[in-house]
């Protein structure tokens, strides 16, 4: 069993307890949106054997950037072997895999079914990539979704 900690702070706590299958967070900079997906994620790796578990954000740059680094830093003590850096996949000790992705090409993230799914930055994704890849592979696990939309100030 792979038991993760990771510190929230109140207004993240209640969008983690959420039950909703589909979570979309309105937030604004320096809430930790990043911080809330990644704990999304680790949860979503835990909570059982040969979960499939990505992060996607617009561009494979991006995503690298932003969730990439901190994803190694918090599993490093449950992995099964060393990351693929090429392919941003972390395998654990579970047999869960965790995956950052970008959406710029979405017909490259057809094919594997998902047990949960962080949309980062979904204002800059072209809604055809939730549409025809990412909604349909949540379908055959019942997979869960946790991301965000960014909110504009005037």
């Amino acid at each position: 069993m792979i038991h993760f900690f990771i510190d929230l702070h109140e207004r993240q706590w209640e969008v983690y307890q959420s039950k909703a299958r589909f979570r979309v967070l309105v937030a604004g900079r320096r809430f930790g949106k990043t911080h809330l997906a990644l704990a999304d994620m680790l949860r979503a790796a835990s909570g059982g054997p040969n979960r499939v578990v990505w992060y996607v954000g617009p561009n494979d740059s991006q995503s690298k950037r932003i969730a990439w680094k901190r994803l190694k830093e918090l599993t490093s003590e449950f992995w099964a072997k060393q990351p693929s850096e090429t392919a941003m996949r972390i395998e654990l000790v579970n047999g869960s895999t965790l995956t950052v992705h970008g959406a710029f090409h979405a017909d490259s993230l057809r094919g594997e079914g998902l047990d949960f799914l962080v949309i980062d930055e979904f204002a800059s994704i072209d809604p055809r990539a939730w549409i025809e890849v990412l909604r349909p592979a949540l379908a055959d696990r019942q997979g869960r979704v946790g991301g965000e939309m960014p909110v504009r100030h005037k």
